[in-house]
């Protein structure tokens, strides 16, 4: 385990499991995670809170793991991260992260990579042969992001408020975004 914590349970609406070290740990709202956490919730939401701002919240059944996070508060204009969302419903707000660079903050699932460019997001992660459904949202001040949504088969950018691609396997490109009613 990462002797510094990378975040923090913000919301635990059910049960929290965490996997590390090969051990099974039940959270609760305030405890910490850790680099290479397999984060599941069981029963309700979770939300985290990450040392960046990043926040980030997954559903019911949903499992996810963050398998890179390099942040420090006094150099700004550095750091990365990834989030594998193994399966099930998220969404998240991007933290200073995100505004390093292209690519300085990645969201994956088993079909797709989303490079964040500061913004918020909502997602439902699945299996190959599944739907992997990804949808851009408005931040608070209205002003919109941009994803890079690619996998070996191709890539589309989203920049439009509530823009949405899908993507079933790994081996056939996004689908042409569309606008989803708000």
């Amino acid at each position: 385990m990462s002797e510094h914590s990378i975040g923090k349970i913000t919301i635990a609406d059910g049960i929290v499991v965490i996997q590390r070290d090969n051990q099974s740990i039940e959270l609760q709202e305030g405890d910490s995670i850790y680099l290479n956490d397999i984060i599941e919730a069981k029963g309700g939401s979770v939300g985290i809170a990450f040392k960046d701002q990043t926040t980030m919240s997954i559903d019911a059944g949903s499992k996810m793991v963050v398998d890179e996070f390099v942040y420090d508060p006094e150099t700004p204009t550095t750091g990365s991260m990834n989030a594998n969302i193994l399966s099930g419903n998220f969404s998240f707000v991007s933290g200073q992260i995100a505004k390093v660079g292209t690519d300085a903050m990645t969201v994956t699932t088993p079909v797709l990579t989303i490079g964040v460019r500061g913004t918020q997001v909502a997602g439902k992660a699945s299996q190959e042969g599944e739907a992997n459904q990804i949808v851009l949202l408005p931040n608070a001040d209205g002003t919109v992001g941009q994803l890079l949504i690619s996998n070996q088969s191709g890539s589309v950018l989203l920049t439009k408020a509530f823009e949405s691609t899908t993507i079933v396997s790994s081996f056939m490109p996004p689908t042409v975004p569309v606008i989803l009613p708000e």
